[in-house]
């Protein structure tokens, strides 16, 4: 059985921080979804007289998507990576956002080509999209945030 302390404690080798990096996006994915269709549910800007009118569900799910950044980060640095390369706290926040939305664009653009290219249904290019999307977070942030 492992620790309590080893749990909290970050991968010491790229194998384990990837594992970690894999749960960590599972949970911070759980908070996307749970705001995104909260506030779709609650209509938050339905009620806005029209003022969003056709931008509901992106609204929601931009509101999810934030809330899921900053549980990816705030895990990211206590249980996934044991090193930061980065000395200041801003500068290292604002590129592990400026990965997210690079990562959010690759993975739009890859359910693109697979619907769109590869003749893929939704239910393929979705896990297709996330598969490769996760990969390229991992190591964009391994190899420039946490070396």
């Amino acid at each position: 059985m492992i620790s309590k302390e080893r749990l909290l404690t970050p991968g010491k080798t790229w194998r384990e921080q990837f594992v970690r990096y894999f749960v960590v996006g599972g949970i911070a994915t759980v908070f996307d979804w749970a705001i995104s269709f909260a506030l779709n549910f609650l209509g938050v800007w339905s009620s806005a007289n029209g003022v969003f009118s056709g931008l509901e569900g992106i609204l929601c799910a931009a509101c999810g998507f934030s809330v899921g950044l900053c549980v990816n980060y705030a895990l990211s640095v206590t249980v996934v990576f044991d090193n930061r390369s980065m000395k200041n706290v801003w500068h290292e926040r604002i590129i592990f956002v400026a990965i997210a939305l690079i990562g959010l664009a690759l993975h739009s653009a890859i359910i693109w080509f697979c619907q769109n290219r590869a003749g893929m249904p939704f239910e393929l290019a979705k896990p297709t999209a996330t598969a490769l999307t996760l990969i390229w977070n991992f190591l964009s942030k391994k190899l420039t945030i946490f070396r």
